[in-house]
């Protein structure tokens, strides 16, 4: 079955490119087996079904074959879109914030907000999972809405003034009205906007070049500063720097990993520290779990650093007694 899909949606690329369509022409293809004389086709037609959305899921131009733990994930799925409905009404969701400091003093300079939830009948939920879920499901702006604004009333309250950063999903950097949604939340907590920044992934940054670019545009005239995440990682760094107007990159943690022992990797991260110089951008280091990775990025004397050798990630409701316990500049030994 799986040539047999191959082979279908190679003919409808083939189609495609013969009767030029354009490239967002695509197809998905979902199967079910009939092996069981006892399946009404009725079933194992919403089976064929159930295959046919993972396959889109997974990214289109694609196929799935229906098995058992399909119907696992349907029902877990429709149980976490009932229950996010009513997390978000109740705040059930939580915030935890990851210190980010500068590679030689350890002065903290900012915090990176990240969403976590904890349910008592789905358990602990990726907040990836809970992000396509509110993407899937139409409740973006609410889900953007509550992390920004919780985030925002939260690092007012603080005496330091270190940025606070939130991620922003591609359906995120589309939502109308996008800077008025922030202005006010800005406004509402008395957060000065200097001191938020929005994490921007490559992927988010798709096709529509024009309308990204304004609302990147309209966010940072607000004085709002703008980061691409996971640089380094994707097909087209280099050239989203050309096209966007961004105030600091981030280094992937896929790099960061692995500049101990792999020389390619090092030099990767030199060039971008170096890059980063050249277009007086900040730059940041995700990932930076080792004594050794701290010593090699403090080498140049300008990165900032995040990962679980500076902090790991602190619940929002532990920062009181974690600032508590801090001497002047967050500093981390041996």
């Amino acid at each position: 079955f799986g040539e047999l899909a191959t082979r279908l949606l190679k003919d409808l690329v083939k189609c495609r490119d013969d009767r030029n369509v354009g490239s967002n022409f695509g197809a998905s293809i979902g199967i079910a087996i009939y092996s069981d004389h006892q399946v009404p086709l009725s079933e194992l037609l919403a089976q064929a079904d159930l295959a046919l959305y993972q396959a889109k899921d997974s990214g289109r131009n694609n196929y799935k074959i229906y098995t058992g733990e399909l119907d696992h994930e349907k029902k877990r799925y429709h149980t976490m879109v009932e229950r996010l409905a009513v997390a978000l009404k109740e705040d059930q969701l939580e915030l935890y914030f990851q210190p980010i400091a500068n590679a030689i003093t350890l002065d903290t300079t900012a915090y990176e907000t990240l969403l976590r939830w904890n349910d008592s009948v789905l358990g602990n939920v990726p907040a990836e999972e809970i992000i396509a879920c509110a993407e899937q499901e139409g409740f973006t702006t609410e889900l953007f809405t509550w992390i920004l604004s919780n985030a925002c009333f939260e690092a007012a309250t603080w005496d330091h003034p270190c940025r606070i950063s939130v991620n922003l999903s591609p359906r995120e950097l589309a939502i109308d009205n996008l800077g008025d949604t922030v202005s006010a939340i800005l406004n509402d907590s008395g957060l000065l906007a200097t001191r938020l920044e929005l994490e921007i992934t490559e992927k988010s940054l798709g096709s529509d070049t024009e309308n990204v670019c304004a609302a990147i545009s309209e966010l940072q005239a607000l004085g709002i500063t703008i980061a691409l995440d996971d640089f380094g990682t994707g097909n087209s760094s280099l050239s989203q720097l050309q096209q966007f107007s961004f105030d600091r990159i981030k280094i992937g943690p896929s790099l960061i990993n692995n500049i101990e022992h792999d020389k390619a990797s090092a030099s990767i991260v030199s060039a971008i520290l170096e890059l980063g110089k050249q277009l007086q951008l900040g730059v940041v280091a995700e990932g930076v779990e080792t004594k050794k990775q701290l010593e090699l990025m403090a080498e140049h004397g300008y990165a900032e650093v995040q990962g679980y050798y500076i902090q790991h990630p602190i619940p929002q409701c532990q920062l009181n007694t974690y600032f508590s316990q801090l001497t002047p500049a967050l500093r981390r030994t041996g």
